[in-house]
């Protein structure tokens, strides 16, 4: 026996944690798209690595879907890190996945780059370090 798909009514995007980099974790532009249901409210619980944490709300997702302590989780412009997933049995079989949830934020979406120091075909100027750099519009100063 499993969760009911009829129960998953938010939908979610999860985007799989890559490490760590200088300023936090770091997460990949490709997301998975899954149906959860989710119980917010803040409840202190126990994280994977033992240490106390207070909680925004817990995911639900049918057996099938999976997230990793660790990725991003984002609904309705809000990201959230995942702490916590327990998988729960019945009678011996996956019912469903509990994930918890910590606010980390809004989610800001960000386009994907053009290729650096390429001419575009519509312009024929240059991309450099994600601004436009058009040789026409040079001004030359002249004064000495």
């Amino acid at each position: 026996m499993q969760i009911p798909k009829w129960m998953l009514r938010e939908t979610l995007q999860v985007y799989p944690n890559q490490g760590r980099g200088f300023s936090g974790a770091t997460y990949g532009d490709d997301y998975s798209t899954m149906n959860a249901r989710v119980e917010f409210g803040y409840r202190r619980t126990v994280d994977s690595n033992g240490q106390d944490v207070v909680i925004d709300g817990t995911v639900y997702l049918h057996p099938t879907d999976e997230m990793s302590v660790g990725d991003k989780v984002v609904m309705d412009g809000q990201a959230y890190a995942v702490v916590a997933v327990m998988p729960m049995s019945i009678r011996g079989r996956l019912h469903h996945r509990e994930c918890m949830i910590k606010s980390i934020g809004k989610h800001e979406h960000k386009p994907k780059k053009k290729k650096e120091d390429e001419p575009t075909p519509e312009t024929g100027s240059l991309i450099v370090s994600g601004s436009t750099f058009d040789p026409t519009q040079v001004i030359v100063d002249t004064d000495e």
